[in-house]
C-alpha cells in the first residue's frame, strides 16, 4: 500500500534551521523597514500557514509590544467562504473581497500566497515596497497554479520554496528574492508535500521580512533557462491510460492527484472505476505477474487478482504492472480488491481488459 510515512524528522530539522536563521532581532532590519503595514492575499491551506505567522507577529503589536515588526495586517479574500476568510473572522482581522482597490500610502508591503488571481498593477504600486509571493517550487521551474502536483507528477527529486517579487499581467515571473530547496521523500503524495512546504514557506517569508531591505536590493531576475509550467488541472488528469503509461508513470500520477481528483479507469462496459491504495511499483515488480497471469506479454489493461497479496493488478505499458488495494465501481460502495474480485472479476471466464472506453480522451 501507499507508504504514508512522512519525513517528520527531516521536516522538523528544516523548520528548526529556518527558525534559527530568523531569530535576528528587529534592530538588525534596515532603518527604513523597522515597522510594516501588510496586506495579505491568500485562499487555501498552503497560504494559511503564512497568514498564521504574520498574524502571530501582528498580535504582538496589538498586545503592546513596541518591538513588533507587523503593525498593520489586513486580508484580501478570493471568497468569503474559504479557510482564509474563516481565519480572518476568528482573529478579527480586517478583510476585503477581491478585487479590492488598495488605497495609496496605507500599506508598506503586499504578501501573496496561493491566491489564484493576477494582482493589478495599481494594487502592487499602492504598496510602498511592492508585493512578495510565496511559491511552492524553485522558479522558474513550475510556474503556475499547481507546482507541487507537477513536481510529483514528473518525479522531481527536489523542489522548494521561492519568495519572489510580484509583477503584473503574468503569474510567477518576478525577481527571485529568496529560495530554499527541499528533497522530496520517497513516494510522497502532493498533498503531503504541500503540507510540509506550507510552514517552510511561511518561515522563509519571515526570514525575508527580518532583513527586507537587503533582500529586496539583492533580488535577481529569473533565469531564462529551465522554465516549465504547472497549469490548473481537471478531472481528465486522473484518467489512466494503460497502453501509454508505465507503472512508474501511474504511481506518480496517482500520488500527484489522488487527494484532489479521482484516479479512474473503466470497467469492461464503460462504467467508471475509481482506484485507491496504490502499491509501490518496486514491490509489484517482484511479484512475477507475467508468470502468474500466464501472459509473457500481457495486453495493457489486463486484470489479475493476486490472492496472496489481496491486490488488484493491472498490466501497463512497457510490460509493467500497477496494483491497487481497493476500488469503487460507479453505483457501488467502495470495495477491497478481494471484494471486487469476488463480486466482479471471478465471474468472468475470459481475460478482462480495462480502460477501452477511455482511450480516445487521453
Amino acid at each position: 500500500m501507499l507508504n504514508s510515512m512522512l519525513c517528520h524528522k527531516c521536516h522538523r530539522k528544516l523548520l528548526a534551521t529556518l527558525l534559527g536563521r530568523t531569530s535576528t532581532t528587529i534592530g538588525t532590519i534596515g532603518s527604513l523597514h523597522r515597522r510594516l503595514s501588510v496586506v495579505f492575499y491568500g485562499s487555501d491551506e498552503f497560504s494559511l500557514e503564512t497568514l498564521k505567522v504574520l498574524n502571530h507577529h501582528f498580535k504582538r503589536h496589538t498586545s503592546g509590544d513596541t518591538t513588533a515588526l507587523i503593525t498593520r495586517l489586513e486580508v484580501v479574500l478570493s471568497s468569503r467562504h474559504n479557510i482564509i476568510s474563516r481565519f480572518a473572522q476568528q482573529n478579527q482581522l480586517t478583510s476585503h473581497e477581491f478585487p479590492y482597490e488598495l488605497p495609496p500610502k496605507i500599506y508598506d508591503l503586499g504578501v501573496v500566497s496561493s491566491f489564484g488571481y493576477l494582482i493589478p498593477n495599481r494594487a502592487i504600486k499602492a504598496c510602498r515596497l511592492g508585493m512578495l509571493n510565496i511559491h511552492g517550487s524553485l522558479l522558474p521551474r513550475w510556474r503556475g497554479a499547481a507546482p507541487v502536483n507537477y513536481a510529483v507528477l514528473h518525479g522531481d527529486p527536489i523542489t522548494g520554496i521561492t519568495i519572489m517579487r510580484v509583477k503584473p499581467k503574468k503569474f510567477d515571473i518576478g525577481d527571485i528574492v529568496l529560495q530554499m530547496d527541499y528533497k522530496i521523500p520517497h513516494r510522497m503524495t502532493a498533498k503531503q508535500l504541500k503540507a510540509q512546504l506550507a510552514p517552510a514557506g511561511a518561515q522563509l517569508l519571515w526570514k525575508c521580512l527580518l532583513d527586507l531591505e537587503n533582500n529586496l536590493n539583492n533580488s535577481k531576475p529569473q533565469p531564462n533557462e529551465g522554465i516549465t509550467f504547472a497549469p490548473k488541472f481537471d478531472e481528465t488528469y486522473g484518467l489512466i491510460n494503460w497502453s501509454t503509461m508505465t507503472a512508474t508513470d501511474i504511481d506518480r500520477r496517482f500520488r500527484a492527484f489522488v487527494d484532489f481528483i479521482d484516479i479512474c479507469t473503466h470497467w469492461t462496459d464503460g462504467t467508471p472505476v475509481k482506484l485507491y491504495d496504490i502499491v509501490d511499483p518496486q514491490v509489484v515488480s517482484t511479484l512475477q505477474l507475467n508468470r502468474l497471469s500466464s501472459q509473457s506479454k500481457p495486453k495493457p489493461g489486463l486484470v489479475y487478482y493476486h490472492k496472496k497479496r489481496r491486490i488488484l493488478c493491472i498490466s501497463c505499458a512497457d510490460n509493467t504492472w500497477s496494483a491497487f488495494g481497493s476500488v469503487t465501481l460507479k453505483g457501488h460502495k467502495r470495495m477491497s480488491a478481494l471484494q471486487f474480485n469476488n463480486g466482479f472479476i471471478s465471474r468472468h471466464e475470459s481475460e478482462l481488459i480495462l480502460g477501452h472506453q477511455m482511450q480516445s480522451v487521453l
